[in-house]
């Protein structure tokens, strides 16, 4: 019977795998799931202990190519976080009758976050752009695993831990199988995520005087340009459909933005990520190529540029069958400018603290800005020049 490891990313790979299912999924004290063993069924068999991989990590990957490209199509590239490098890729899979497993908002469940499975072209912009949340990989695994044994073809998306528990779970190699992970800052909690949506939903609806709901949300709304991007949200009457709100916020004045982006509620295995450097065996990385604008010169920066690593040489095959204009870029200036890629962030020091008001009652935007005071004038010229120094120090 496995021993939960503090590193516990909440693949679900161990409750996947039980042939007695004695292993459950449970939403801990800071709103995460993990798993939760009834050892009165248990019969010893230590598959859970083998697909996890927390405890089974694997090597770190030496990936030599490190291609920057984006996608022509203006309505694809809006509605991706980056380059729309993924829906190019998925569409491939899809025309060639595949199966695509990725992360999409549960509209009839507050919006919280889960992996589904889609085989139609129209249901692509789902599992399109970024979720700052973690998501539920639910059965996924089991699906994925009898669409490989009935020789189809998988596409499975996900953060670097779901991808390393998938390929555990599985336990063999498929030559159907593509596999497509992220580079991960690391995943905040989901009930503070959508205790955070609920909150939203309260205070527009005293704003407006109408009771409303939030029917579609973006973490990455490129309205004001990639570089610039922000949260956006449309809100609807429930009374009225005809009543609707829009609400765009940039993402250093959105609340929930803002503790993401500073570390307050991530999981805790994040800040000990066990699948850091490139060692989840994924085909294909993909993430934003920041920065690139100081090195190539292109007049549609403002879109998103891709930056996709392959590690395999059915990723590499993927991405050179691309209609691509790829810019091979230097390792040490993606690395500089992608650091979640091989270290895991640090937690704030007011993580506890904010937790602990959580536990007391306190809604999430007042324990946020408890913990995350509005930085002073003085603060923001100061973090900027210590910036500048780390840079160039580096170089």
């Amino acid at each position: 019977m496995i021993k939960i490891p503090h590193t516990c990313t909440g693949c679900s790979a161990c409750i996947q795998i039980c042939p007695k299912n004695c292993i459950k999924p449970y939403v801990d004290s800071e709103g995460f799931m993990v798993p939760r063993i009834d050892a009165t069924e248990c019969i010893e068999c230590n598959l859970c202990e083998r697909v996890c991989p927390a405890i089974n990590i694997n090597p770190s990957s030496n990936p030599s190519e490190f291609l920057v490209g984006q996608n022509e199509s203006s309505e694809t590239i809006y509605k991706s976080s980056s380059g729309g490098i993924f829906a190019m890729i998925c569409e491939i899979v899809l025309k060639k009758g595949g199966i695509i497993y990725g992360a999409a908002l549960d509209h009839s469940q507050n919006l919280s976050v889960k992996h589904i499975r889609i085989n139609n072209i129209k249901d692509l912009h789902h599992i399109l752009g970024s979720k700052y949340t973690q998501s539920n990989t639910g059965d996924s695994f089991k699906y994925a695993k009898k669409d490989l044994s009935e020789g189809k073809m998988v596409l499975f998306s996900g953060t670097p831990c779901q991808i390393a528990g998938l390929k555990k779970f599985l336990r063999k190699e498929y030559n159907s199988l593509i596999t497509i992970d992220i580079i991960c800052h690391g995943v905040p909690s989901p009930d503070i995520f959508l205790k955070y949506v609920k909150e939203t939903e309260a205070n527009e609806s005293i704003n407006l005087g109408e009771a409303l709901k939030i029917t579609d949300f973006s973490f990455r709304d490129k309205k004001h340009g990639w570089n610039a991007f922000g949260v956006s949200l449309r809100l609807q009457s429930i009374k009225n459909p005809d009543i609707t709100k829009t609400i765009f916020r940039n993402r250093y004045d959105d609340l929930f933005m803002k503790g993401f982006l500073n570390n307050l509620f991530l999981r805790k295995s994040c800040h000990d990520c066990p699948v850091k450097n490139f060692s989840s065996s994924s085909d294909i990385t993909l993430a934003d190529a920041w920065r690139i604008e100081t090195v190539m010169y292109s007049p549609s920066f403002d879109k998103g540029y891709s930056l996709a690593i392959p590690h395999t040489k059915v990723g590499l095959n993927i991405l050179k069958s691309l209609n691509i204009k790829w810019h091979n870029v230097n390792r040490n200036f993606i690395l500089h400018n992608n650091p979640a890629a091989y270290q895991s962030v640090r937690p704030h020091r007011k993580r506890q603290q904010f937790f602990y008001m959580i536990s007391q009652g306190k809604s999430v935007s007042d324990a946020i800005s408890k913990c995350l005071p509005t930085p002073t004038l003085f603060s923001k010229i100061k973090w900027s020049i210590n910036q500048r120094l780390k840079y160039y120090v580096k170089k």
